[in-house]
C-alpha cells in the first residue's frame, strides 16, 4: 500500500473521536501483530505528532473529499515520505 492508501485506511469511516482514541492506544501495534505493516506503524507514529487541527483536517478530507481540507492531507503525505 502507498502512504496515501494507508492514511485513508486509518482515517476512513471512523469518527474523529474514535481516530484519536485509536492513535492514543496504538503503541507498537506492528510488534504486537495487530497490524501487518511496519510502514503503517510509522505513519501512526507520525500522526501522533500532529496538532489537533491538522489531524482534524486530514480526517475531514479523507471522509468528505472536501477540497478545502486537501492541503493538510497532502502536506502530511510529503512530511511522512521523508521519514
Amino acid at each position: 500500500m502507498t502512504d496515501k492508501e494507508l492514511v485513508i485506511k486509518i482515517c476512513k469511516g471512523c469518527t474523529l473521536e474514535k481516530l484519536c482514541e485509536y492513535l492514543d492506544s496504538c503503541g507498537d501495534l506492528y510488534a504486537l501483530g495487530y497490524i501487518g505493516s511496519k510502514r503503517e506503524q510509522e505513519i501512526l507514529d507520525e500522526m501522533l505528532k500532529l496538532s489537533a487541527l491538522n489531524l482534524w483536517a486530514i480526517h475531514k478530507y479523507v471522509n468528505t473529499n472536501d477540497v478545502n481540507y486537501e492541503y493538510p492531507f497532502k502536506w502530511f503525505l510529503v512530511e511522512v515520505s521523508y521519514r
